[in-house]
């Protein structure tokens, strides 16, 4: 083989690799669904909530310069920096919680005036370590879960003001959330394992067999459970309409999809592998998208 038709044909097999990966690593959406860009140049975005016509978004750096932002029309404003790690959001009582995954940290709430757009300072609720899911109850009662070998569930009363453990020993546990009547679930995200917490304190597993489930967000108005798997390019929305339904495929080959949160219908979806939110929208034609 000449030195030329080698180079041809390395080039041919070079292009066609690429093209499979190409492939491979675009968005591929469950027929009767599509999405669109909304908002790019997110560093490292995780938390991801909507308010009226505000949306807050938490980009998870590393070096204390993590950033819980606020995104509208208006453009986008910084109201806290200086964070490490920043991760789980939710909003209760009027109040917005944030958690930090780095260590024992304080997981912090301000307050948000959504008329004139003013923001309290941060106030620490309780102290956790490598906290990282959290959720709220109609009591506005506030959970959160630990990232870490032996990680805890916790339970922060809006009244007593009193932290209680209501699982302790967990392995690298990440999402979490409450459904309307008070049911909590939680995954292991290495074992790849989504559990229901029942009130005497046994974990039932509902789901196995997932890789990397990273988030968990219940329907405020059914059984539902929404759930992202956190692989680098390989990841999916999943859908569970309730314990007992066949889990569905929404999304796939998302780059390390975090949170979700819910327009109407459509669902925004924090993609952190390329720096951005996405919105998915039930509709007739599937996009697609090359990186």
């Amino acid at each position: 083989m000449s030195i030329s038709t080698f180079l041809k044909s390395a080039l041919f097999l070079a292009l066609v690799a690429g093209l499979g990966i190409a492939v491979l690593f675009t968005i591929r959406m469950q027929d009767g669904w599509s999405y669109t860009i909304v908002h790019s140049n997110l560093e490292q975005v995780s938390g991801l909530i909507v308010d009226d016509a505000d949306i807050y978004v938490t980009l998870e750096t590393r070096q204390q310069d993590g950033q819980l932002m606020r995104l509208n029309a208006d453009g986008h404003q910084v109201l806290v920096t200086g964070l490490q790690k920043p991760d789980g959001l939710v909003f209760t009582r009027g109040q917005l919680v944030y958690t930090q995954e780095s260590g024992i940290k304080p997981v912090n709430q301000l307050a948000v005036n959504g008329a004139d757009g003013a923001v309290s300072k941060p106030v620490a609720l309780f102290e956790a370590n490598n906290a990282e899911g959290v959720d709220s109850n109609d009591a506005g009662d506030i959970y959160v879960i630990e990232d870490r070998s032996g990680g805890r569930l916790l339970r922060f009363d809006a009244r007593s003001r009193l932290t209680q453990v209501l699982k302790d020993h967990l392995i690298e546990p990440e999402g979490l959330c409450v459904a309307s009547n008070n049911r909590i679930y939680y995954t292991e995200k290495n074992l790849g394992t989504v559990y229901h917490l029942l009130n005497n304190g046994e974990a039932l597993p509902i789901i196995e067999g997932l890789t990397k489930p990273g988030y968990l967000y219940c329907n405020e108005s059914s059984d539902g459970i929404w759930i992202t798997e956190d692989r680098r390019h390989l990841g999916r929305l999943l859908y569970l309409e309730d314990e007992n339904a066949e889990l569905k495929v929404i999304a796939e080959s998302l780059a390390s999809p975090q949170s979700i949160a819910f327009v109407g219908d459509d669902i925004l979806l924090a993609e952190q592998g390329r720096n951005r939110f996405i919105r998915l929208s039930r509709q007739s034609r599937q996009a697609t998208e090359q990186l």
